[in-house]
């Protein structure tokens, strides 16, 4: 599956989470992981200090839908004063020596 496809995915996860539903999602100014699907995780950052923000609202869901699209990126992007962005997770194995 291709990076896009897993950001998409999260995305969808996200949308049946918050299907029909308004939840608030407090957003912290320390990057925190909002979802976790496969390899990838969509993380999020507020510019400045504590947030509430539902996900769940049409305009948030069209925008992450919009950023999933560009797949994971080496920078965040802000929508209303939170950072968002896409991380690619690196599993690594260590073995006993």
């Amino acid at each position: 599956m291709s990076d896009i496809q897993q950001c998409r995915q999260i995305i969808a996860q996200l949308e049946r989470d918050y299907n029909q539903e308004h939840k608030t999602t407090f957003i912290d100014i320390v990057p925190d992981k909002i979802i976790e699907i496969s390899t990838m995780a969509l993380w999020a950052q507020s510019i400045s200090g504590a947030k509430k923000m539902d996900l769940g609202l049409p305009a948030p869901k069209a925008w992450l839908r919009k950023l999933a699209a560009r797949g994971p990126a080496e920078q965040a992007e802000t929508y209303k004063g939170v950072m968002f962005a896409f991380i690619k997770l690196i599993l690594i194995v260590c073995r006993g020596v």
